[in-house]
């Protein structure tokens, strides 16, 4: 599951929209630019919740239910991610349950925060980094 997860959530970044944006010398000015590209996209898990498997429940066994990620986005310039963010909660990213391709659960991906550090407005030498916090739901095996 890791794999298919951490490939779904990069993919989705990486093909995202998001758009530059220039802050003008008045600053209640701001103009959105063309489309920019992640200059790097990085995924992590960081938490995993676990409960008694539906299957069989007298024997204990446990099964994943959720699982957090962080999804970690540099822009080279100031960025807005407004865009890709409408998209993912109008249509939370899926994985369907594939046995054939090691995928036990049907997964339901939802975006849970978002966190932005934005560049200087002026002399900036780093752009827009943003750190999405997904939370993957697993439907029983």
């Amino acid at each position: 599951m890791y794999r298919h997860i951490y490939n779904t959530l990069v993919e989705a970044v990486q093909t995202g929209i998001f758009h530059e944006v220039q802050i003008l010398s008045d600053p209640q000015q701001m103009k959105i630019g063309g489309q920019v590209h992640p200059q790097s996209v990085e995924a992590n898990e960081v938490t995993g919740t676990f409960d008694l498997a539906s299957r069989n429940r007298r024997s204990y066994a446990q099964d994943q239910k959720r699982w957090a990620w962080e999804v970690i986005v540099q822009f080279n310039c100031h960025a807005s991610c407004e865009q890709f963010q409408e998209k993912i909660l109008a249509r939370p990213l899926r994985i369907p349950k594939d046995l054939s391709q090691g995928v036990e659960h049907q997964v339901h991906i939802r975006l849970m925060t978002a966190r932005y550090t934005h560049p200087p407005r002026v002399g900036a030498s780093n752009g827009t980094r943003v750190v999405f916090q997904f939370l993957a739901d697993l439907s029983p095996r």
